[in-house]
């Protein structure tokens, strides 16, 4: 072999050094390509605009059945797009693989179950929006489901008593029962005998109730053998129900005391479309609440007058609430309408929130007896940097009966003309001790920003902003008070 001379190791270096900038570049694309990486910028996302519903993401590169450890249900004699009954076969295969890692795969085609019971330990999985599972799913614990299109008209998606450690991904639920269908009521259905923990849904589509029912229906009864905690809903679409999108309530059966409730029932960066009902309700009798709803878009509610309710967001008697960098639109009620327990502390908490009744994507408009924000008998909460813009309804935020709350750095703005405007804020039925602070008060209202009636009394508001106009900063009826401190008026 011949010597490299010292003049030769310079240009060699060079030579060298170039290669592998083209050898590093070359797996750079590939990574990029094969990878899913994004093409923007470091630093920079792709947002989805808030008037458009959002679907749920698919994978950039689902993994191949044989790469992911499955059996097929062709198999074991599944047959799709036929009339027969596919519950046997597709059964065989989930307790032939069940708590084996190994999942079943249900290639694209539409399969009929009648009740399809799932064993613990199992995994099913689709070819996305192709795979199509026709009647009632009843989960157990410790499963997967992934990639598949479940559920019939009069039959909901149920877990078995017991059932946690589940996750279900990329689903999306459609069917349901109606509302005087029992345990089938709802197109997810949580029953009010049972105990469930610790599911997730990720990516999912919850599609509108087939009859006249809800999205979603938990039931709670306050006992250790029949409440639920630690279910999840992450970036999931919540298809417009005719009643309720979302509701997780308690009632008692009448023969176990109420010794707990349900808590960790958490709703994180979904999408709600307009429900005919409420969009979202907790309601509670003897404990429940401690559940956080965190980065949701909600666009409207009431549109059916099948039903009264027409509130958007409710908490009845639940504590311990979070509701955090939600952006909510206009409905035909309250865009919150929270109830508490007389004398009792809430500890919710409602921030960072925009509230914007400016923006419709329901067909009606709200009377103006209804208020954007409802606090009855609400005592101990906290509602902090929110904005609250309206041109319709009621008074930004109504007081009843409330006492000892804490408002922060928040932004009433009624966009309404003078003789349209209303108050931004009014205390009523001895609302008391409320304290306001760092406010922005804006309304044209010849009433002013404030009204106290009712024996309202001990409302503080201190280091605030009133912006009137020519209207008056407040008004305040006989034998009720406000106190002002260090406020600016313009």
């Amino acid at each position: 072999m011949s010597r490299i001379s010292a003049a030769q190791r310079p240009r060699l270096v060079a030579l060298l050094l170039a290669a592998a900038a083209v050898i590093a570049a070359a797996v750079l694309l590939v990574v990029t390509r094969d990878g899913g990486e994004p093409d923007e910028p470091a630093g920079r996302s792709a947002v989805a605009s808030p008037l458009v519903t959002p679907s749920p993401p698919p994978p950039s590169r689902p993994p191949s059945p044989a790469a992911a450890r499955v059996v097929s249900a062709l198999e074991y004699g599944a047959t799709p797009d036929d009339d027969g009954d596919d519950t046997a076969a597709i059964l065989a295969a989930l307790r032939d693989v069940a708590g084996t890692g190994v999942g079943v795969h249900l290639p694209a085609g539409l399969y009929r179950v009648t009740t399809l019971r799932v064993p613990d330990g199992s995994r099913l999985v689709g070819d996305g929006a192709r795979s199509r599972l026709l009647g009632g799913v009843e989960l157990g614990a410790r499963c997967r489901v992934s990639d598949l299109t479940v559920g019939a008209d009069g039959r909901a998606f149920r877990f078995a008593d017991g059932a946690t450690r589940c996750l279900l991904t990329r689903v999306t639920f459609v069917g349901g029962g109606s509302t005087g269908s029992g345990d089938d009521h709802g197109v997810i259905r949580f029953t009010d005998d049972r105990t469930a923990s610790h599911i997730a849904f990720t990516d999912c589509v919850i599609g509108a109730n087939s009859a006249d029912g809800n999205g979603v229906s938990i039931v709670d009864q306050g006992w250790e053998g029949a409440t639920y905690h630690d279910l999840t809903w992450r970036r999931c679409v919540f298809k417009g129900s005719p009643r309720m999108s979302f509701e997780c309530i308690q009632r008692p059966d009448g023969v176990h005391p109420m010794t707990t409730g349900y808590h960790s029932i958490d709703l994180i960066d979904c999408v709600f479309e307009p429900s005919g009902s409420e969009t979202v309700s907790f309601d509670a009798v003897h404990e429940g609440g401690s559940s956080r709803i965190t980065g949701c878009t909600f666009l409207g509610a009431g549109w059916n007058d099948a039903y009264p309710w027409k509130q958007t967001v409710e908490f009845n008697r639940a504590t311990d609430m979070v509701f955090s960098g939600n952006t909510v639109y206009r409905g035909l009620g309250a865009m919150i309408n929270h109830n508490g327990v007389p004398g009792e502390p809430d500890g919710t908490v409602i921030s960072d929130n925009v509230f914007d009744a400016t923006v419709a994507y329901i067909p009606k408009a709200p009377s103006r007896e209804i208020q954007l924000i409802y606090f009855n008998n609400v005592n101990g909460a906290r509602f902090t940097r929110n904005t609250v813009r309206s041109d319709a309804g009621g008074e930004l935020a109504y007081l009843s009966g409330s006492s000892d709350n804490v408002f922060a750095g928040n932004r009433f703005i009624d966009t309404r003309p003078a003789d349209e405007a209303l108050a931004c804020i009014k205390f009523s039925s001895s609302s008391h001790d409320n304290r306001f602070s760092g406010e922005l008060f804006r309304t044209a209202a010849a009433v002013g920003a404030l009204v106290a009636v009712a024996g309202s009394t001990g409302n503080l508001v201190e280091r605030s902003t009133f912006v009137t106009g020519e209207g008056r900063p407040v008004t305040v009826e006989a034998g009720s008070s406000i106190l002002l401190m260090d406020n600016t008026y313009r």
